[in-house]
């Protein structure tokens, strides 16, 4: 399998070049028809001796000119959709087939003459008697010939069969769009041109691929200028790739053209001088051959070497780069591990200073609470002032709320290391709803509520942790009361359902309250860690922002789910959906899950 060359992003300058290789054979054919216009000698033979340009090669030039500028502004139209240029690529398309159809019809009309012997009038575009044209001084001398056909032939506007089928081969690759015609159109005129070079006109006239010089020159440009324009094609794709093909590519090609012409020039310049004899000229041809081969092997070898070189270089630093970037990628690597591992122990550090502190926090607590208690009821006889029977509640109710702080943050720091312990257990729905309501149903009487609880008949029991899902709905409730304000309702109710998230059948405990309501950023905020809404209720009724971020990861933890749907100045329903059964559970009896 071949692999083509890599070529790197075409210059800018190659389309300029091109169009300006291509304009200049456009001017040689409008110099040439002002030259037979005007009788301007120079304009139609550059030089005394030479072939003049015939008017139909002049037409012919300027028409392949046109086409090709019109081919290559199509080709940026192409490339560049989104910037404006002068005609479009479909337009384009057109006008080149218009114009290779316009020099197909002369070419092929010239080559029919000289087949069949006929004058079709072809000759005679622009001067309508041509046998009475008025040619050149150069060309009355007898020496000079129209497009390389003497004058003495009787047909001195015709041009060369040369150059008919040169003009025929670019306005089929006008129309096709295929190289090889360009190539063949190229090898003809520069056949021409060498034998002008070599002093080889009796060659060029004895195969009939003679023309003027200028006309082969336009040609040789014409041509340049439809390889340029193909751009990361072909043999501009070959010149321009990166890799060892382009560089050899750049070093032999010059070589190869100039070095056979230059060796054959003075081989024949020293023959037809006399300096030397035919035998010792073509041994000198053969050693400046060797020394030019030779010359072309070292300068290919050398940029070869080079290219290979810079591939290396290339590579090493490539390598070096890919290193550079491994040892860095590793060092943040063990940074990321070092961090990581730090932010556990210190997760770890926080879970058993929190477990110490809870306790050592809870022991005195629950003297203050017990003994404060017993103060405010006047247990063991009365206190005397009845001012310190209100402190005593005051003391009482701090510590109950201190002890609610504490507890939280203990839940919190379980669930987060993933230690919370789970003791599922068949529970009866309705004795714990029941539970859960004689809890705080002295808090909604003092705050004049409506406490309502709607349980359906014959619940199924349910296989939970008791302790977590009486803190799931007491903060619930708890929340519900507090934003409630008075003369409100709040409603929990249990019911059975199946959902299309959960797996079985499952339980719903829905609080409702006629409270302040949320709003969907404030709910967001409320289920996160220590989220609290700023409003009038939290300004007088504190809390530490964990009751329904603890409720909700309590109820994930169960395999259930908790959905808030809220408005606010309507109030709030929050829905706990619980499944009879959790996934881990086999029937046997509970073990302690660890979540």
């Amino acid at each position: 399998m071949s692999v083509a060359p890599v070529a790197g992003p075409m210059p800018r300058w190659l389309p300029l070049v091109a169009r300006i290789v291509t304009i200049v054979p456009i001017l040689i054919g409008i110099a040439c028809l002002i030259g037979w216009v005007f009788d301007i000698d120079v304009l139609i033979c550059i030089g005394p001796g030479l072939a003049a340009m015939n008017i139909n090669t002049a037409i012919g030039l300027i028409l392949v000119g046109a086409g090709q500028l019109a081919w290559l502004s199509g080709k940026v139209s192409a490339r560049s959709s989104d910037r404006p240029t002068l005609i479009s690529a479909s337009l384009a398309d057109r006008l080149v087939l218009f114009f290779g159809c316009c020099v197909a019809v002369i070419a092929a009309l010239t080559l029919l003459e000289y087949a069949l012997g006929h004058d079709f009038g072809i000759d005679n575009l622009l001067i309508a008697d041509h046998e009475t044209m008025t040619a050149p001084a150069a060309m009355s001398t007898g020496a000079a010939t129209a497009d390389g056909i003497p004058m003495a032939l009787g047909i001195p506007g015709r041009m060369s069969i040369a150059t008919a089928l040169a003009l025929l081969a670019f306005s089929l690759t006008m129309i096709s769009e295929q190289m090889l015609f360009i190539w063949a159109a190229l090898c003809i005129a520069g056949f021409t041109l060498i034998c002008y070079f070599l002093d080889l006109h009796a060659l060029a006239r004895l195969t009939a691929l003679d023309m003027a010089i200028h006309t082969g020159i336009s040609f040789m440009l014409l041509g340049a200028g439809r390889v340029l324009g193909r751009g990361q094609r072909g043999m501009m794709h070959l010149l321009l790739a990166d890799g060892l093909g382009g560089a050899m590519a750049r070093t032999m090609l010059p070589v190869a053209i100039l070095a056979p012409v230059a060796v054959s020039w003075l081989a024949g310049f020293s023959q037809r001088n006399g300096l030397l004899d035919s035998n010792i000229a073509a041994a000198l041809g053969a050693i400046l051959g060797i020394i030019l081969l030779v010359t072309m092997v070292y300068v290919t070898g050398r940029a070869l070497a080079g290219a290979e070189l810079r591939r290396r270089r290339a590579e090493l630093e490539l390598r070096l780069s890919h290193n550079a970037l491994e040892a860095k990628v590793r060092e943040r690597t063990l940074e990321l591990r070092q961090a990581r591992d730090e932010a556990n122990g210190a997760n770890r550090h926080k879970s058993v200073f929190l477990a110490h502190m809870s306790h050592e926090l809870r022991t005195p607590l629950n003297a203050i609470l017990g003994f404060a208690d017993i103060m405010r009821r006047e247990q063991f006889g009365p206190v005397g002032q009845p001012r310190y029977i209100d402190y005593a509640a005051d003391i009482h109710n701090s510590g109950s709320h201190l002890l609610a702080l504490i507890n939280d943050i203990l839940d919190l720091s379980k669930i987060e290391a993933g230690k919370y312990e789970f003791a599922p257990q068949p529970l009866d729905a309705t004795a714990l709803v029941h539970a859960c309501h004689d809890l705080v149903a002295g808090l909604a009487k003092e705050r004049h509520l409506r406490f309502l609880v709607e349980v359906d008949t014959h619940l199924p029991a349910i296989t939970v942790d008791e302790r977590a899902i009486k803190q799931i709905l007491i903060n619930l409730l708890s929340n519900a009361i507090k934003f409630t304000p008075a003369g409100g309702a709040v409603t929990l109710t249990v019911a059975a359902a199946r959902h299309a998230a959960l797996p079985g059948e499952h339980l719903i405990f829905t609080v409702t309250d006629t409270g302040i309501g949320m709003t969907v950023h404030e709910i967001a905020t409320a289920q996160t860690p220590f989220g609290q809404i700023q409003n009038q209720f939290s300004r007088t009724h504190k809390g530490t922002g964990l009751g329904l971020f603890l409720a909700k990861q309590l109820t994930e933890l169960q395999s259930g789910r908790l959905e808030i749907d809220s408005q606010p100045g309507l109030g709030t329903t929050i829905r706990v959906r619980l499944p009879l059964h959790p996934p881990a559970d086999t029937g046997e009896e509970p073990a302690r899950v660890t979540a």
